[in-house]
C-alpha cells in the first residue's frame, strides 16, 4: 500500500543514518549498502477479504498505524 511504501521509504532512511552515525563514533564511513532484509507479520489475507465482503460501505477516516522492520547492512570505509 501506499502508507507501506511510504513508512519503508523512512525506516531506509532511518537506518543509513544510524549507520552513518555509528560509522562515525568509530572513526569510519559508511559505504555502500550491501542488503536489505525486511520482516514483518504474515497477513490474514482471507480473514481481511472475508471481513471486506460482510462489511460494504464508506471507509471511515481514521489513523492507520504501519510498521516496518527492515535490516540494512552497509559496508563500511576507513
Amino acid at each position: 500500500t501506499r502508507a507501506e511504501a511510504e513508512a519503508r521509504a523512512l525506516a531506509m532512511q532511518d537506518a543509513a543514518e544510524k549507520a552513518r552515525q555509528i560509522a562515525a563514533a568509530a572513526g569510519l564511513r559508511l559505504g555502500r549498502l550491501v542488503s536489505v532484509t525486511e520482516s514483518g507479520p504474515v497477513r490474514p489475507v482471507a480473514r481481511m477479504t472475508m471481513t471486506t465482503a460482510m462489511a460494504p460501505g464508506p471507509v471511515e477516516p481514521g489513523q492507520l498505524d504501519v510498521t516496518i522492520t527492515l535490516e540494512a547492512r552497509y559496508a563500511i570505509e576507513y
